[in-house]
């Protein structure tokens, strides 16, 4: 069988079964830890403060912030290849989005868990671990 897979499977073929196998197995485990991690209370804007790394030196700050937005990037584009390919792919975009910065980002987001299907899996997900549903909405919103 190996004999054959070496003579009739390209090495670029093997390659993106490799990079499917490997991407779903991540996802499989990194997407719901993430998920699972941010506090309830993340996309409230009475929530939000100036974050912590604006006190750091600004080259710290700076890189902090390109690897961050490189690591958004890299998901967003991994999960649209797996909406194609097995995996956890509109999960991998909603992570990747998290990440990156970009006017208007948390209207997008909240938008987006607003749709009902991502908010359902995400909110299932933290009801696995024992976490309490997202709050996307200040109370006297509607």
């Amino acid at each position: 069988m190996l004999e054959w897979i070496q003579n009739n499977v390209s090495d670029a073929a093997l390659l993106w079964v490799a990079i499917s196998v490997v991407s779903f197995v991540v996802t499989l485990v990194a997407i719901p830890l993430i998920l699972v991690w941010i506090p309830e209370d993340y996309f409230l804007k009475s929530r939000r403060e100036r974050p912590k790394l604006i006190k750091r030196h600004p080259v710290v700050r700076v890189t902090l912030t390109v690897i961050r937005n490189l690591i958004g990037y890299i998901l967003i584009l991994a999960g649209l290849v797996m909406l194609a390919l097995p995996g956890q792919g509109l999960l991998t975009i909603f992570v990747g989005i998290l990440l990156v910065n970009f006017p208007g980002r948390e209207r997008m987001i909240t938008w987006l868990l607003d749709l009902g299907k991502i908010h359902q899996t995400v909110d299932w997900m933290r009801a696995k671990a024992g976490k309490k549903p997202l709050i996307l909405h200040e109370p006297d919103e509607h």
